[in-house]
């Protein structure tokens, strides 16, 4: 009797990590969508993004980011740690045009808000999970 006590009493702890795993992998894959680019020395421009994540352990994940505009591509790699169950936070990078920052990623569902900032401007885009 008290094991079974015992047993149900770490159910609520049980579906808690198994709640975060879940929201941790829940970001792989293929994400699509668009916002806006603010560079410090130019005007603000629409952008589209697709990115791609791949979980590197329980709590981090790799980002390739490959986003254009009217006027250029980019892309950016990084890594994110997750900080709740629906943020991740980290840092993105630019080798091409040498520009690194941080970026933070913000999940609803099969929805992200994700917000790049660095000393050259900053950006927000709106995705959905492919």
């Amino acid at each position: 009797m008290k094991t079974s006590l015992r047993l149900l009493a770490l159910a609520p702890l049980a579906l808690l990590v198994s709640l975060e795993a879940a929201a941790a992998t829940s970001l792989s894959g293929t994400w699509s969508g668009s916002g806006m680019v603010a560079p410090k020395d130019g005007e603000s421009e629409k952008v589209s993004c697709r990115i791609s994540y791949s979980e590197q352990s329980s709590t981090s994940v790799g980002v390739d980011i490959k986003c254009r505009s009217t006027s250029k591509k980019m892309r950016q790699v990084g890594r994110l740690r997750q900080v709740s169950p629906t943020q991740y936070v980290g840092r993105f990078s630019n080798a091409k045009h040498n520009i690194s920052g941080h970026v933070t990623v913000t999940v609803k569902g099969s929805v992200q808000t994700v917000m790049f900032k660095s000393s050259n401007g900053q950006a927000r885009v709106t995705l959905k999970k492919l």
